[in-house]
């Protein structure tokens, strides 16, 4: 299985924080000298964009020079960081965040009350999901038979993709669903995939090289 892209990771980390002492900053200073450390174009300015209860939102910034944040988000029982590197990347300048803010402002991380991911990947991998699949061939060829029926030009349809997701009625919140499809717009022969989970990009990776192992056993 090859990594095409990474399109989108998100990392959450779910905690509180108090500020004993006033530190060095504090209040609008202390965003201000978080926006500038961290190079963001787009930073809370009026009074409504500091409620931690909808989210303080900070857009593209960058992490150790190399990496761009696309968002970050604190909230007053956690904090959420968007990128299109690795979960690794959003997780690393959620920890320089913190121990940043914590030298600056005194303020003092509680502890973890729990960890959430998300990404998006393309990927090139050896499968044809609509020969593994073939049980949907005729109902593809079926759809297909209709729409030439309607005057328009289509080629084969059968299977592009499987989803996998929990019960909803078994979690405390609503996770998104594991899911590879084929990439739209590219021909079956390319066998280049999308896919989403509720996982680290390196977990995630590995999850999709064990569902490609299964069709080859």
């Amino acid at each position: 299985m090859e990594l095409v892209e990474i399109l989108f990771s998100q990392a959450l980390r779910l905690l509180t924080t108090t500020s004993p002492t006033l530190g060095t900053l504090y209040g609008g200073a202390l965003f201000q000298a978080f926006e500038s450390r961290y190079g963001f174009l787009q930073a809370p300015r009026t009074v409504p964009e500091f409620d931690l209860s909808k989210g303080v939102t900070f857009l593209h910034g960058f992490h150790e020079r190399k990496y761009v944040i696309d968002k970050f988000q604190i909230f007053n029982d956690g904090i959420i960081c968007d990128t299109k590197a690795s979960s690794d990347v959003a997780d690393s300048f959620i920890d320089d965040a913190i121990a940043w803010a914590q030298q600056e402002a005194g303020l003092i991380p509680g502890p973890v009350n729990g960890r959430g991911y998300f990404s998006r990947l393309v990927v090139k991998c050896d499968l044809a999901l609509d020969q593994q699949l073939n049980q949907f061939s005729n109902l593809g060829a079926k759809i297909a038979e209709k729409i030439r029926s309607y005057g328009q030009q289509t080629g084969t349809w059968g299977a592009s993709g499987i989803s996998l997701h929990g019960d909803m009625s078994q979690q405390a919140v609503k996770l998104k669903s594991f899911s590879l499809e084929r990439r739209e717009w590219l021909g079956y022969d390319s066998n280049t995939y999308y896919s989403s989970a509720p996982l680290r990009t390196a977990d995630h990776i590995e999850f999709i090289n064990d569902f490609i192992n299964i069709f080859k056993s």
